[in-house]
């Protein structure tokens, strides 16, 4: 199974929802294009329910090294699938068309292949160990003050402990 949750700082689009997909049902992750909804970092999970009908659903992450980590471990959960599309469409269907191809059929065969696996023009390493400093000493600094008295507390009921000793 595969667990999607969104809360604050979660990263599903439409609503805060919780839902379960079994992997086997995934049938493609794709990149969604900006256009489609006007929104950066967007992902889509296609599934087939038990009835045969496709799904999808649209997720946003909050960076493109959020996207990519997501695309990856779906796609790598999901690779040995039977049911994988060989295109989707990286569009979404609103209004009467498709926004990527313009077909005014939903049912239409996708006009992006999809994909098994990152390529290297799609991943951009999370792990730049400059700016991952930075940010920790940024959160370090802002939080200073409270780690500080937090600090004193713990420190002074340490020193009551042992004197009560």
């Amino acid at each position: 199974m595969l667990w999607l949750s969104s809360g604050c700082g979660g990263c599903c689009f439409f609503a805060q929802v919780r839902s379960s997909i079994p992997v086997q049902r995934i049938c493609a992750v794709e990149r969604v294009d900006e256009n489609a909804f006007q929104q950066p970092h967007m992902m889509q999970i296609i599934t087939q329910d038990n009835q045969g009908q496709l799904r999808t659903m649209y997720i946003q992450c909050k960076n493109v090294n959020e996207l990519n980590q997501w695309l990856s471990a779906v796609r790598k959960a999901s690779i040995c699938n039977e049911r994988m599309l060989p295109s989707c469409h990286p569009g979404a269907f609103r209004g009467n068309r498709w926004t990527c191809c313009l077909q005014p059929d939903r049912t239409v065969r996708g006009c992006s292949r999809t994909h098994s696996a990152m390529t290297l023009g799609d991943w951009s390493d999370p792990l730049d160990p400059d700016a991952e400093t930075q940010m920790v000493y940024g959160q370090l600094l802002l939080a200073r003050d409270k780690l500080r008295e937090k600090y004193i507390e713990c420190s002074d009921a340490g020193l009551a402990l042992e004197q009560e000793r």
